[in-house]
Protein backbone atom coordinates (compact mmCIF):
# COMPACT_ATOMS: atom_id res chain seq x y z
CA UNK A 1 0.00 0.00 0.00
CA UNK A 2 2.74 2.21 1.02
CA UNK A 3 4.67 1.70 -2.46
CA UNK A 4 1.27 2.57 -4.74
CA UNK A 5 0.96 5.63 -2.52
CA UNK A 6 4.09 7.01 -3.40
CA UNK A 7 3.85 5.84 -6.67
CA UNK A 8 0.43 7.97 -7.56
CA UNK A 9 1.93 10.66 -5.37
CA UNK A 10 5.33 10.52 -7.38
CA UNK A 11 3.31 10.47 -10.29
CA UNK A 12 1.42 13.61 -9.19
CA UNK A 13 4.62 15.42 -8.26
CA UNK A 14 5.70 14.75 -12.13
CA UNK A 15 2.73 15.30 -14.18
CA UNK A 16 2.43 18.93 -12.11
CA UNK A 17 6.46 19.86 -12.39
CA UNK A 18 6.31 18.80 -16.28
CA UNK A 19 3.26 21.60 -16.78
CA UNK A 20 5.12 24.01 -15.03
CA UNK A 21 8.25 23.51 -16.40
CA UNK A 22 6.84 23.89 -20.06
CA UNK A 23 4.16 26.43 -20.10
CA UNK A 24 5.65 28.81 -17.19
CA UNK A 25 8.89 27.90 -16.07
CA UNK A 26 9.08 30.26 -13.45
CA UNK A 27 11.00 30.69 -10.97
CA UNK A 28 13.31 28.81 -13.53
CA UNK A 29 16.05 27.27 -11.79
CA UNK A 30 13.54 25.63 -8.92
CA UNK A 31 11.16 23.65 -11.87
CA UNK A 32 14.79 22.87 -13.34
CA UNK A 33 15.86 21.06 -10.13
CA UNK A 34 12.31 19.80 -9.28
CA UNK A 35 12.51 17.93 -12.96
CA UNK A 36 16.12 17.09 -12.48
CA UNK A 37 15.74 15.63 -9.17
CA UNK A 38 11.96 13.28 -9.88
CA UNK A 39 14.36 10.77 -11.76
CA UNK A 40 16.88 10.08 -9.55
CA UNK A 41 14.09 9.59 -6.64
CA UNK A 42 12.19 7.30 -8.73
CA UNK A 43 15.25 5.19 -9.48
CA UNK A 44 16.22 5.39 -5.56
CA UNK A 45 13.02 3.76 -4.57
CA UNK A 46 12.80 1.30 -7.18
CA UNK A 47 16.72 0.25 -5.58
CA UNK A 48 15.77 0.13 -2.09
CA UNK A 49 12.64 -1.93 -2.98
CA UNK A 50 13.70 -4.11 -5.63
CA UNK A 51 11.08 -5.37 -7.48
CA UNK A 52 8.14 -3.81 -6.03
CA UNK A 53 8.08 -1.03 -8.40
CA UNK A 54 8.11 -1.63 -12.40
CA UNK A 55 9.52 1.19 -15.07
CA UNK A 56 7.89 0.35 -18.28
CA UNK A 57 4.53 1.28 -17.48
CA UNK A 58 2.62 -1.97 -18.01
CA UNK A 59 -0.82 -2.16 -17.77
CA UNK A 60 -1.29 -5.66 -16.97
CA UNK A 61 1.51 -5.42 -14.17
CA UNK A 62 -0.06 -5.07 -10.80
CA UNK A 63 3.44 -3.16 -9.10
CA UNK A 64 3.37 -0.01 -8.96
CA UNK A 65 4.90 2.54 -11.41
CA UNK A 66 7.58 4.75 -11.65
CA UNK A 67 7.66 5.31 -15.79
CA UNK A 68 6.18 8.66 -15.51
CA UNK A 69 8.27 10.23 -13.00
CA UNK A 70 11.30 8.43 -14.78
CA UNK A 71 10.69 9.64 -18.50
CA UNK A 72 8.51 12.36 -18.16
CA UNK A 73 11.34 14.98 -16.91
CA UNK A 74 13.98 14.06 -19.08
CA UNK A 75 11.56 14.90 -21.95
CA UNK A 76 10.71 18.41 -20.77
CA UNK A 77 14.42 19.06 -19.93
CA UNK A 78 15.13 17.76 -23.12
CA UNK A 79 13.20 20.35 -25.18
CA UNK A 80 14.37 22.99 -22.66
CA UNK A 81 17.23 22.61 -22.94
CA UNK A 82 16.85 22.75 -27.10
CA UNK A 83 14.85 25.88 -26.70
CA UNK A 84 16.22 27.93 -24.29
CA UNK A 85 20.73 27.09 -24.73
CA UNK A 86 22.46 27.74 -27.33
CA UNK A 87 26.28 25.86 -27.02
CA UNK A 88 29.17 26.75 -29.19
CA UNK A 89 30.06 22.97 -30.06
CA UNK A 90 27.06 20.86 -28.80
CA UNK A 91 28.90 17.74 -29.95
CA UNK A 92 31.10 18.28 -26.61
CA UNK A 93 27.50 17.31 -24.93
CA UNK A 94 27.72 13.63 -26.29
CA UNK A 95 29.90 12.18 -23.73
CA UNK A 96 28.69 13.11 -20.35
CA UNK A 97 25.13 12.00 -21.93
CA UNK A 98 25.92 8.63 -22.72
CA UNK A 99 27.35 8.40 -19.26
CA UNK A 100 24.17 9.84 -17.81
CA UNK A 101 21.77 7.67 -19.75
CA UNK A 102 23.61 4.02 -19.21
CA UNK A 103 24.39 4.75 -16.10
CA UNK A 104 20.57 5.33 -15.50
CA UNK A 105 19.65 2.19 -17.93
CA UNK A 106 22.22 0.26 -15.66
CA UNK A 107 20.02 1.26 -12.23
CA UNK A 108 16.97 1.39 -13.71
CA UNK A 109 17.31 -2.59 -15.02
CA UNK A 110 18.65 -3.06 -11.33
CA UNK A 111 15.85 -2.16 -9.65
CA UNK A 112 13.72 -4.01 -11.63
CA UNK A 113 14.97 -7.29 -12.36
CA UNK A 114 12.16 -8.31 -14.87
CA UNK A 115 12.43 -5.37 -17.49
CA UNK A 116 16.52 -6.16 -17.13
CA UNK A 117 15.68 -9.46 -18.75
CA UNK A 118 14.05 -8.07 -22.08
CA UNK A 119 16.72 -6.04 -24.53
CA UNK A 120 14.22 -4.61 -26.24
CA UNK A 121 13.25 -2.65 -23.22
CA UNK A 122 16.92 -2.01 -22.59
CA UNK A 123 17.09 -0.37 -25.59
CA UNK A 124 14.12 1.76 -24.99
CA UNK A 125 15.09 2.79 -21.56
CA UNK A 126 18.23 3.71 -23.14
CA UNK A 127 16.42 5.51 -25.73
CA UNK A 128 14.88 7.62 -23.22
CA UNK A 129 17.48 8.05 -21.19
CA UNK A 130 19.39 10.21 -23.46
CA UNK A 131 16.82 13.04 -23.06
CA UNK A 132 16.99 13.17 -19.71
CA UNK A 133 21.21 13.31 -19.66
CA UNK A 134 20.97 15.71 -22.34
CA UNK A 135 18.47 18.02 -20.14
CA UNK A 136 20.31 17.27 -17.40
CA UNK A 137 23.99 17.94 -18.66
CA UNK A 138 23.14 20.67 -20.77
CA UNK A 139 21.00 22.56 -17.46
CA UNK A 140 23.89 21.76 -15.40
CA UNK A 141 26.91 22.94 -17.65
CA UNK A 142 24.57 26.46 -18.16
CA UNK A 143 22.97 27.37 -14.61
CA UNK A 144 25.67 26.09 -12.49
CA UNK A 145 28.56 28.27 -14.48
CA UNK A 146 28.85 31.69 -12.41
CA UNK A 147 31.61 32.56 -14.31
CA UNK A 148 31.66 36.13 -15.61
CA UNK A 149 30.78 35.88 -19.61
CA UNK A 150 32.77 37.50 -22.75
CA UNK A 151 30.84 39.99 -24.40
CA UNK A 152 30.72 39.99 -28.05
CA UNK A 153 28.69 42.38 -30.75
CA UNK A 154 27.49 40.83 -34.08
CA UNK A 155 25.09 42.28 -36.70
CA UNK A 156 21.35 40.31 -36.98
CA UNK A 157 21.89 39.13 -41.03
CA UNK A 158 18.33 38.08 -41.11
CA UNK A 159 15.58 36.74 -39.35
CA UNK A 160 12.90 33.93 -39.57
CA UNK A 161 9.74 31.99 -37.53
CA UNK A 162 10.07 28.69 -37.92
CA UNK A 163 6.19 26.98 -36.64
CA UNK A 164 5.04 23.33 -36.81
CA UNK A 165 4.21 21.78 -33.37
CA UNK A 166 5.85 24.48 -31.68
CA UNK A 167 7.10 28.24 -32.78
CA UNK A 168 10.79 29.55 -32.57
CA UNK A 169 12.05 32.48 -33.43
CA UNK A 170 15.66 32.45 -35.01
CA UNK A 171 17.75 35.09 -35.64
CA UNK A 172 20.69 34.87 -38.52
CA UNK A 173 24.35 36.30 -36.73
CA UNK A 174 27.25 37.29 -38.70
CA UNK A 175 30.23 35.64 -37.19
CA UNK A 176 31.27 36.12 -34.01
CA UNK A 177 34.59 35.09 -31.66
CA UNK A 178 35.19 31.99 -31.94
CA UNK A 179 31.90 31.74 -34.19
CA UNK A 180 33.61 31.94 -37.57
CA UNK A 181 30.76 31.84 -39.40
CA UNK A 182 27.19 33.26 -40.06
CA UNK A 183 24.67 30.50 -38.26
CA UNK A 184 20.77 30.82 -36.82
CA UNK A 185 20.25 31.20 -33.21
CA UNK A 186 17.29 30.76 -31.56
CA UNK A 187 15.82 33.26 -29.47
CA UNK A 188 13.17 34.68 -27.40
CA UNK A 189 10.06 35.97 -28.61
CA UNK A 190 11.01 39.41 -27.25
CA UNK A 191 14.02 39.91 -28.58
CA UNK A 192 13.20 38.66 -32.07
CA UNK A 193 10.30 41.56 -32.18
CA UNK A 194 12.66 43.95 -30.69
CA UNK A 195 15.59 43.80 -33.40
CA UNK A 196 15.92 43.94 -37.33
CA UNK A 197 18.55 42.95 -39.93
CA UNK A 198 21.34 45.45 -39.48
CA UNK A 199 21.00 46.24 -36.24
CA UNK A 200 23.93 45.24 -33.63
CA UNK A 201 22.99 42.37 -31.07
CA UNK A 202 25.30 41.32 -27.93
CA UNK A 203 26.45 37.48 -27.40
CA UNK A 204 27.41 36.57 -24.03
CA UNK A 205 29.92 33.74 -24.09
CA UNK A 206 30.12 31.84 -20.95
CA UNK A 207 32.54 28.98 -20.49
CA UNK A 208 30.12 26.02 -19.07
CA UNK A 209 30.62 24.53 -15.70
CA UNK A 210 31.35 21.14 -17.35
CA UNK A 211 33.80 23.37 -19.87
CA UNK A 212 31.20 23.17 -22.34
CA UNK A 213 31.15 26.96 -23.78
CA UNK A 214 27.36 28.22 -23.92
CA UNK A 215 25.98 31.76 -25.16
CA UNK A 216 23.04 34.22 -24.39
CA UNK A 217 21.75 36.39 -27.47
CA UNK A 218 20.69 40.10 -25.94
CA UNK A 219 19.96 43.39 -26.83
CA UNK A 220 23.48 45.17 -26.25
CA UNK A 221 23.13 47.53 -23.04
CA UNK A 222 23.36 51.18 -23.72
CA UNK A 223 26.27 52.10 -20.78
CA UNK A 224 27.79 48.68 -19.58
CA UNK A 225 28.08 45.21 -20.56
CA UNK A 226 26.34 43.18 -17.81
CA UNK A 227 25.04 39.41 -17.85
CA UNK A 228 21.49 39.09 -19.08
CA UNK A 229 21.21 36.93 -16.46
Amino acid sequence: MKALKFSKFLTWVTWLAAVWGWFYPRPYSLVILILSAVPPIAIYAGLRAKGVYQFDGKRNDVRPSLAVPVITPGLVLGLRAISDLSFLHWQQLLSPIMVVALAMTVLIAAADPKSGKQRWLILATLFLAVAYGGGVTAMADALLDRSAPQVLQTEVLHKHISSGRSTTWYLRLAPWGPQDHAADVSVSRSLYSSVQPGQIVCVYLYPGTLKIPWFQVARCPNVSSASPR
